[in-house]
């Protein structure tokens, strides 16, 4: 789950040789209705929301070939969202930004648009209409060599991926961003919306690796 994977329990002093577990995979799924709901707190003017919202509703049927292109345009909006969202200190918006500009983060990162998907709810049967996220942490681990860390990447990639597609979106829609800087409005309200509906994504599946050798006395 983007909320609560930020753990890195696995990795610690009960992890010895023979004694090993790690998360292999993880998805997490975010529903459309909170990407859209980020689009229109976030932008005042009445027809450049109403046109990004529709060019999310367009987009996002073929989000699982987005490419993320101008990733280093950014950089710092990144930096700024890891440190005060995402309280995290490990070079993931560095790595992030590496894997997309050699194009290597689709290897492992996959994202998906589900529109027809039936689920029962308390309100009946319904089509959700949701954005799944999945993450092979293993074929990262072993790209990247960073093991310290496993849970904490897929938290900041769902993250990251999001902020870039709605970058994207707003760029597309003819929407003129502000030239960032820590105390611009614009990008405290964009940032803390986005936080705050990405935190409330849920956990659709986890694959893990254990490993353990017991021991008599």
């Amino acid at each position: 789950m983007i909320k609560t994977v930020k753990d890195n329990s696995l990795i610690n002093e009960h992890n010895r040789n023979n004694n090993v577990a790690w998360l292999t995979n993880i998805s997490s799924c975010i529903w459309l209705s909170k990407v859209t709901d980020i689009l229109e707190k976030t932008i005042d003017n009445t027809e450049i929301r109403k046109r990004c919202v529709n060019i999310l509703n367009e987009k996002v049927k073929q989000i699982s070939s987005f490419k993320i292109v101008d990733v280093k345009k950014f950089k710092k909006i990144f930096n700024c969202y890891t440190y005060h969202y995402l309280n995290c200190k490990i070079g993931s918006a560095r790595q992030f930004m590496v894997d997309c500009s050699n194009n290597n983060i689709s290897r492992y990162f996959k994202v998906k648009y589900i529109g027809s998907k039936r689920q029962k709810s308390q309100r009946g049967n319904k089509s959700p209409k949701n954005i799944i996220m999945d993450f092979n942490s293993d074929y990262f681990a072993k790209q990247t060599g960073r093991y310290e860390d496993i849970p904490l990447y897929p938290t900041c990639y769902c993250h990251y991926f999001m902020l870039a597609f709605l970058l994207n979106i707003m760029t597309t829609g003819e929407m003129v961003l502000p030239k960032y800087r820590k105390n611009n409005s614009f990008y405290k309200k964009f940032l803390t919306i986005l936080f705050e509906n990405l935190n409330s994504s849920v956990l659709t599946g986890l694959e893990a690796y254990s490993e353990y050798e017991l021991s008599y006395p």
